[in-house]
C-alpha cells in the first residue's frame, strides 16, 4: 500500500485544526442550550410549588410569593378562580398578585405558560438562560478541541517526519564517517520514507562495494608490505580507494552513486603507475610530522598523502 504523502497528512492536520473545534463548538452549543433549557423548566416548577404553597389571600402571603419568583427569575400575573359559589366571575382583589416586570416581560422572548394550580390561575414568564454562558461554553469547547487537535498533530508530526528526519540525519553522519549499517525507519510519510530507502540502498551499494574492493586487495595482494620500495600503508590505501570506486562504478543498485565514482574510477586506474610511483618514491627519508605524540596535522596530512595525482583526482571529484 502505497504511504500518502507529506501534503496529504498536512491537508488532514488542516482539516483537523478546523473542523474538531467547530464539531466540539457546534456540540457544547447544543448541549448547552439542553441545559440551559432543564434549568429554565426547573425554575419553572420551582414556581408552580411556589404557587402551589402560597397564600394569596394575605399581604404577608403576596410578598413572599413575589420574593420568591423573583428569586428564581420569574414574572407572573396571579390570581385565584372565580368562584363559582358566590356567583360567576367574582373574584376577590385580595387574591390578585402582579409582579413589576410582567407587563413587559411578555413582549420579550423567554418561557411562557398559562396555567392552573388548585384555585389560583396564573400567567407565568420565566426568563430565558444568558446567551453569555452558552457562547462561552461553546468557545471554551471549541478551544479545547483545538489544543487537542494541535497536540495531536505535533504528536503525529514529531512521530513521523521530525524524528525519521533526526534518525536520517543521523545516519547520513554515520555514513560520512565509514559507518555503513544503518536500520530503515519506520514512518507514515512517503517523502520520507522515500529518503530513508534511498539512503539504505545507498549505505548498502557502498558496504557491497567496499566488500568487494577489500577481496581485491587480497587477491592481487595489495595490503602494506614490509619492505622499502613496496607497498605501504599509503599504497594499499591508494589501491583501497581505486578498488572501491570501481566497484561502485560497476554497481547497478544505485545509479547516482555509479554516476559519481565511474570517473574517478577511471581517473585512478588511468594513473595508477604514476601514482604508486609517487608513494613509493618518498619511502626511505625521515619525515618530520611536528612530534610523536601531538603530530601536526597539517605536516601529517602532507606525510600521509605524497602523491600531487592522487591528491588532484580526489580534491577535483570532492569539490
Amino acid at each position: 500500500m502505497r504511504k500518502p504523502s507529506l501534503h496529504v497528512w498536512l491537508a488532514v492536520a488542516l482539516a483537523l485544526a478546523a473542523a474538531a473545534p467547530a464539531a466540539a463548538g457546534t456540540a457544547a452549543w447544543v448541549a448547552a442550550g439542553a441545559w440551559q433549557e432543564g434549568r429554565e423548566a426547573a425554575r419553572e416548577r420551582a414556581a408552580i410549588e411556589a404557587l402551589r404553597t402560597a397564600d394569596l389571600t394575605t399581604p404577608d402571603g403576596r410578598k413572599g410569593l413575589a420574593i420568591r419568583l423573583a428569586d428564581l427569575g420569574v414574572e407572573a400575573d396571579v390570581a385565584e378562580q372565580p368562584d363559582k359559589s358566590v356567583g360567576p366571575g367574582v373574584v376577590s382583589d385580595l387574591g390578585h398578585l402582579t409582579t413589576s416586570g410582567f407587563p413587559v416581560a411578555t413582549q420579550q422572548p423567554g418561557r411562557f405558560t398559562k396555567l392552573a394550580v388548585g384555585s389560583v390561575g396564573a400567567a407565568l414568564w420565566v426568563r430565558p438562560e444568558g446567551s453569555a454562558a452558552r457562547w462561552a461554553i461553546a468557545i471554551g469547547a471549541g478551544a479545547i478541541a483545538l489544543i487537542a487537535a494541535l497536540v495531536v498533530a505535533v504528536v503525529f508530526l514529531r512521530r513521523w517526519v521530525i524524528t525519521p528526519l533526526a534518525r536520517l540525519a543521523a545516519d547520513a553522519d554515520r555514513i560520512a564517517g565509514g559507518e555503513l549499517e544503518v536500520t530503515p525507519i519506520s514512518t507514515r510519510a512517503r517523502e520520507v520514507a522515500q529518503v530513508g530507502e534511498a539512503m539504505h540502498g545507498m549505505a548498502g551499494a557502498l558496504a557491497t562495494a567496499l566488500d568487494r574492493a577489500n577481496g581485491l586487495i587480497l587477491e592481487n595482494n595489495k595490503g602494506p608490505q614490509r619492505k622499502v620500495g613496496e607497498l605501504d600503508n599509503r599504497g594499499s590505501h591508494f589501491y583501497l580507494a581505486m578498488y572501491w570506486a570501481r566497484a561502485i562504478a560497476d554497481q547497478n543498485s544505485d545509479a547516482g552513486l555509479r554516476d559519481v565514482f565511474a570517473p574517478i574510477a577511471r581517473a585512478l586506474e588511468t594513473n595508477e603507475s604514476r601514482i604508486v610511483g609517487e608513494l613509493i618514491g618518498v619511502q626511505g627519508k625521515p619525515v618530520d610530522i611536528g612530534g610523536y605524540y601531538q603530530p601536526d596535522p597539517a605536516l601529517t596530512a602532507r606525510a600521509m598523502r605524497p602523491s600531487a595525482t592522487f591528491n588532484a583526482i580526489i580534491d577535483r571529484e570532492s569539490a
